[in-house]
């Protein structure tokens, strides 16, 4: 997600018609590494779907599966939350 988009209404809009188009069971990996507010909440513990992002992904019908961050020299990909459509 642009950085410019997150926490805006624009943001809500987009990960909700991503939904509107998925099948049950389909995968959704949402960046966080522009959301300071989500990883903050995930450093101090909070669970993914307790977090500013992972609200918006449960609003919108996705469960939240895990939080994909793993720093381990470079090799883990980016921050993200998995979320599924139930």
């Amino acid at each position: 997600m642009n950085p410019r988009y997150v926490a805006t209404e624009w943001e809500r809009h987009v990960y909700c018609v991503f939904h509107r188009h998925m099948e049950p069971g389909d995968v959704l990996y949402a960046e966080y590494v522009d959301d300071l507010q989500t990883f903050q909440a995930l450093q101090r513990g909070e669970p993914p779907e307790a977090t500013r992002l992972g609200k918006l992904l449960v609003h919108c019908g996705y469960r939240i599966v895990k939080n994909w961050y793993h720093p381990e020299g470079w090799l883990e990909g980016g921050m993200k939350l998995q979320a599924v459509k139930v």
